[in-house]
């Protein structure tokens, strides 16, 4: 089994329960996968707060620190990741591998129009961030779709999506006319896989990964360009990713001209 197929078939067991309609979601973890067992123990788990800390490496000489972070808003994920080890091997290995993540996501429900029978969606987000490893560990990204049906989200089902000279894109399939239900999320991977002294990783994408293009397609492939989209959250989805509501973006306009105005009255003398 490669590095990757290893990652992605260890993301469900980060799974969510049932939900009851649109949310957004952050799962911060530090946690040892035992070689028998997938599901193994955490360090640290939680949806609310960042995981910080250190733990001694069952069997072994060696201390794992670990950071992780992310916060999530439709459209918007920010996720960081890292993790090092400190003593030495004299004592052995762990039989596995130790990860440090953070996801961040949204669930929604989707309805498409502009087209007739089934096609499929591109969610494009622009990725801004940077990875780091040394020794046995590993730094990276994944972005990652599970699909929803009657409030459970389903898995087994879930798809993978690299992120690729910072682009990720997640395609989805979808019926004209009819809802779609899923969860997307991003991922910041920090992993010790083998265990050698001073390993260490890095994922640093608390720069964002932002939601900057929707395009759809039917199903012989041919771009639908004016499609439309409404969703169970209220988000104004469009070819540009999320619009902005109009007075979010004259609070934003009027912030920037009282900025620019003090920053000239600084520049006077007295002020």
């Amino acid at each position: 089994m490669t590095l990757k197929s290893t990652i992605c078939a260890l993301l469900a067991a980060l799974s969510l329960p049932a939900f009851g309609g649109p949310m957004l979601e952050t799962l911060n973890y530090a946690r040892f996968y035992n070689a028998s067992d997938p599901r193994s123990w955490n360090a640290c788990q939680s949806a609310t707060s960042a995981c910080q800390g250190s733990v001694a490496v069952p069997g072994t000489n060696f201390t794992a620190h670990y950071h992780s972070h992310g916060s999530a808003d439709y459209g918007i994920l920010k996720n960081y990741a890292a993790v090092s080890l400190s003593g030495d091997a004299s004592a052995g290995a762990f039989p596995s591998f130790f990860s440090g993540g953070s996801r961040s996501g949204f669930i929604d429900s989707y309805t498409f129009t502009g087209g007739e029978g089934s096609g499929t969606a591109y969610f494009t987000f622009a990725v801004d961030g940077i990875t780091s490893q040394s020794g046995g560990a590993y730094g990276g990204s994944l972005f990652q779709y599970v699909p929803a049906n009657n409030g459970v989200l389903d898995w087994a089902g879930q798809r993978n999506f690299s992120v690729i000279d910072g682009v990720g894109t997640i395609t989805v399939p979808i019926v004209f006319g009819s809802p779609v239900d899923m969860l997307l999320s991003f991922y910041a991977l920090a992993q010790v896989f083998q265990w050698e002294e001073g390993s260490a990783a890095m994922a640093d994408f608390s720069h964002t990964a932002i939601l900057s293009k929707i395009a759809v397609r039917d199903s012989a492939g041919q771009l639908v360009e004016d499609f439309a989209i409404a969703s169970a959250s209220g988000t104004r989805y469009g070819a540009n990713g999320v619009v902005s509501e109009p007075g979010s973006a004259a609070l934003l306009l009027a912030g920037l001209g009282t900025a620019a105005y003090w920053r000239r009255k600084r520049k006077q003398p007295g002020i």
